[in-house]
């Protein structure tokens, strides 16, 4: 098991699986997640900044880098919850502002 800390509650900590994508914790935590793409890495409506321990997850894949790079806010910490798999120790995420915000 390991935990994945969200930075703007701090009493929000999700403990996953090793090996749950981030976006397990995302849906666990509640956040309003889209998924229009349906995980496959495509719409990046489960974009978020990983301020720790970025090597704990999966490599990024190529579909994920052109998300990535096409995304207006992404940052050299930004994944795709979708994709990114929790390989090693615990995570500490944080959620983009506005994004998950429905309108």
């Amino acid at each position: 098991m390991v935990k994945v800390h969200f930075t703007q509650d701090s009493v929000k900590t999700i403990t996953v699986m090793e090996n749950a994508r981030l976006l397990d914790a995302l849906l666990e935590r509640n956040v309003p997640v889209k998924m229009f793409c349906g995980g496959k890495g495509l719409c990046a409506t489960c974009h978020c900044y990983v301020t720790s321990n970025m090597d704990g997850l999966t490599p990024v894949t190529s579909q994920e880098a052109l998300t990535l790079s096409i995304l207006t806010g992404a940052k050299a910490n930004s994944r795709l919850a979708c994709q990114a798999h929790i390989i090693g120790g615990d995570i500490e995420v944080e959620l983009p502002q506005g994004l998950y915000i429905e309108s």
